[in-house]
């Protein structure tokens, strides 16, 4: 073959190759092409794909009718021909391996293969095995630089191609596991007692968990794609208009109250925490959790009709928390500071004994102590002092308060000035003794 005819074959040839790994055939399917469009390119009837593990060369893809060269068939690569290649990390071609420096004895004498043409593989950088050309008999025209340089041409397509898979292969195996991660994360999404949310910035409402139907009785797809003012009461806009201000400041929100409406119009009053969700430096979305605190917020609500009520009492109510050293006083009322001039700071570090005085009876102060610390119901009169020294009589009754097993956690103690009622008292007593002098008086004369 002159040199224009060869120019010409291998102009054919190496835009076959590139045609052949163009396709959109399997990658074992466009190998074998290539290695058939190669073994015609270089007048050799046997060519193959080999990869390298462990000191072992396994054949992953062959062409021609050479017994022993076939997929799956391997050998030590120390008995390979490719062993030379390796060395070199370079193309090697041999015409006459008898005659061959290059040639590896212990290969020859295993395989007794006179034509050897082969090229190493790598992906990624790193070797992974080489293709190789043979035959049994001497090569009449011998290799010249366009096939060594054709083959190299081959073994970096294949390297490409395998990259290639082995980058899809990666990719294909992270979007599994991402896959499983979304439907792990769903399932606990679906079966939180909490209902998770996602929020366009223009407040459309993009995802709902299943928790959804639990707290607002509508299914998730029922609202998915509408405004979040679909749900809100009729004055919660301005709480949602300040959620997504804070969010698109870039600040989070935690523990905020909202209230929505069910698929019933009931109030539902839900806390929430929100992040924003941030990509190239533009918010993108608004994520967070919603948790149902309606019962709670009622709770609260009446929390604190109660503690008006009690604050606003003419009596003076304290609540001490039981513990392992006694009784610690937790609350008291405007109507007891008022009572005895000590704020709920001074009352709660000094404890009881700072209401009594020199005109106190120690046994009746020993007396409460002991009920108080017990857990146990006393009602007791007893001069107590206020804040500037005035002494007063104090009704004092004890009640313990029980949670929800039974054990006493707090004593409420009532306070009550009776001093005009001790007068009183004092006054009839002296009264009705003066009468019943003078009656006897009278009854002598």
């Amino acid at each position: 073959m002159d040199d224009d005819s060869r120019v010409a074959a291998n102009t054919t040839h190496r835009e076959a190759l590139y045609a052949a790994f163009d396709a959109d055939a399997p990658l074992d399917e466009r190998i074998d092409r290539a290695l058939e469009i190669s073994c015609d390119r270089l007048d050799v009837p046997n060519g193959y794909v080999s990869k390298l593990a462990d000191g072992i060369q396994r054949i992953t893809h062959s062409v021609g009718p050479h017994p022993g060269i076939e997929p799956g068939a391997s050998c030590p690569l120390d008995l390979t021909y490719c062993k030379r290649t390796l060395e070199y990390e370079a193309p090697v071609a041999i015409n006459h391996a008898a005659e061959s420096e290059d040639t590896n004895p212990a290969a020859y004498e295993q395989f007794g293969l006179e034509t050897y043409l082969g090229c190493p593989i790598f992906v990624e950088g790193e070797v992974y095995g080489t293709i190789c050309f043979v035959e049994e008999e001497p090569r009449a025209e011998r290799f010249v630089e366009s096939d060594l340089m054709f083959i190299e041409l081959l073994c970096r397509l294949v390297g490409t191609a395998l990259e290639r898979r082995n980058h899809e292969r990666v990719v294909a195996e992270r979007n599994r596991e991402l896959a499983r991660e979304r439907d792990r994360l769903r399932t606990i999404a679906d079966n939180s007692f909490d209902m998770l949310f996602r929020i366009d910035p223009d407040g459309t409402l993009t995802y709902l968990s299943s928790a959804v139907e639990r707290v607002l009785g509508y299914a998730p797809a029922d609202l998915e794609g509408q405004h979040i003012e679909t749900i809100l009461v009729d004055d919660g806009t301005h709480q949602i208009d300040a959620l997504l201000e804070d969010i698109s400041a870039g600040r989070g929100v935690e523990g905020k109250w909202f209230e929505l409406r069910d698929v019933h119009g009931e109030a539902v009053t839900v806390e929430t925490n929100a992040m924003p969700v941030v990509e190239d430096g533009e918010l993108v979305a608004i994520q967070g959790v919603a948790r149902d605190v309606t019962e709670r917020a009622a709770r609260q609500a009446e929390l604190r009709v109660k503690n008006r009520a009690m604050d606003g009492a003419d009596i003076g109510i304290t609540i001490s928390k039981m513990t392992d050293d006694g009784t610690r006083i937790e609350y008291t009322n405007a109507g007891f500071e008022r009572l005895t001039g000590y704020d709920r700071a001074t009352i709660a570090d000094a404890g009881w004994s700072i209401l009594a005085g020199e005109g106190s009876s120690e046994r009746k102060g020993e007396r409460v102590t002991a009920a108080a610390n017990a857990g146990e119901s006393l009602t007791e009169e007893l001069v107590s002092y206020r804040r500037d020294g005035t002494p007063f009589w104090h009704r004092l009754r004890l009640t313990p308060i029980t949670d929800d097993a039974g054990r006493v956690t707090h004593i409420a103690g009532f306070h009550e000035d009776v001093t005009e009622s001790k007068r009183e008292a004092v006054l009839f007593g002296v009264l009705n003794r003066v009468l019943r002098h003078n009656l006897r008086n009278q009854m002598t004369v």
